[in-house]
């Protein structure tokens, strides 16, 4: 009844080690394990429930044996919140109301986390859901401070709907120094296009001297101008 022997059994049926493969198996004893708070074997049995090998595909189990990997031992946190990750992956995939509502759940609880991952993906859900440009820049702004270029491009895009034209500047120009490295492949062309059309109308808006006190917007320290929407040094 150990449940370290029985996590191990159930890889080496899992992997067929001089024995047949048999994820069957693998399940059965990744289950006697997580009976006993094993945090391996509920994170294995986990991603069993999502890929539906050796037993149902089961996303609401897969969620609950990730959350209690979680609560169980601290030290598997990080990989408790890849494997809820995929969960909410997987729900995505299934594209009806009530899965959303799992998904979006599952990101918001991984966003609480700092996954940057989840703050993109949430950041989407956001306006293709939502409209919700003020929380989509909050989300793609977070991500994009974790070094997330594709969210610098989305927090540009929403503060330009938001009439934020400072902040669209900042987070633009951050794309455009990055020239695109570290976008996903299949977001890239899209986004750079936008942020090129973004720059041009942002020539229009954006002035190049304080309206307040004349001061050329070029300096390092600046103040934000309520009334122009830019940065200047007098603050007015």
């Amino acid at each position: 009844g150990r449940p370290w022997a029985q996590y191990q059994l159930a890889t080496v049926h899992g992997e067929g080690c001089n024995v047949a493969q048999s994820d069957f198996e693998a399940v059965r004893w990744f289950r006697k394990a997580a009976k006993q708070g094993h945090p391996g074997a509920l994170l294995c049995l986990g991603q069993h429930h999502i890929d539906g090998k050796g037993c149902a595909l089961d996303l609401s189990e897969a969620r609950k044996c990730a959350e209690r990997a979680m609560a169980v031992d601290a030290q598997y946190a990080r990989v408790s919140c890849l494997l809820l990750f995929e969960v909410s992956l997987a729900y995505k995939d299934m594209e009806t109301s009530e899965a959303r509502k799992e998904e979006r759940s599952i990101l918001t609880f991984l966003v609480s986390k700092g996954m940057r991952e989840a703050q993109f993906r949430l950041a989407v859900a956001l306006l293709a859901d939502d409209k919700d440009y003020h929380c989509a820049a909050k989300m793609f702004g977070l991500a994009a401070l974790q070094g997330d270029i594709d969210s610098a491009g989305g927090a540009a895009t929403c503060c330009m709907q938001l009439e934020r034209y400072s902040l669209a500047n900042f987070w633009s120009e951050i794309v455009v120094k990055a020239k695109g490295e570290g976008m996903r492949p299949e977001h890239k062309e899209k986004r750079m296009e936008d942020v090129d059309n973004l720059r041009l109308d942002l020539r229009r808006w954006l002035r190049d001297k304080c309206g307040g006190c004349g001061a050329a917007l070029d300096g390092e320290t600046r103040l934000h101008c309520k009334g122009c929407r830019t940065y200047c040094y007098c603050g007015r």
